[in-house]
């Protein structure tokens, strides 16, 4: 993830959380995300996946919010593991965000 410039990696897609912690959800409107930093694991899920995200071994931490949609969006805590999930870096910016459209193989804007 360095190389490529970014501090931490959200994982939204349930066969990639599943592939890559062990952790299988049944997808819903509660989001559930993984978040990957520099040696650092966290899962962000709804309350009703508590105990089953904290019997996945690997995982450094569970995020967990109680409704969705709630008083605060589950999004702004995935926001918050990413901002928190790796020391700060000398001259740069703490969180690098990158959104991808569905499908996609490269950033947008990328030379091919």
């Amino acid at each position: 993830m360095a190389a490529a410039g970014f501090d931490a990696l959200a994982v939204f897609y349930p066969a990639r959380v599943a592939y890559l912690t062990g952790f299988h959800h049944l997808p819903t409107e509660r989001p559930v995300a993984l978040v990957l930093g520099d040696g650092y694991c966290a899962l962000v899920v709804p309350a009703v996946e508590k105990e089953h995200a904290e019997s996945v071994p690997g995982v450094d931490r569970v995020d967990v919010y109680f409704e969705y949609p709630g008083t605060e969006h589950p999004l702004r805590r995935v926001q918050g593991r990413c901002s928190t999930s790796t020391p700060r870096r000398r001259g740069r910016p703490r969180t690098t965000m990158a959104v991808f459209p569905a499908g996609a193989t490269e950033a947008p804007g990328s030379a091919t």
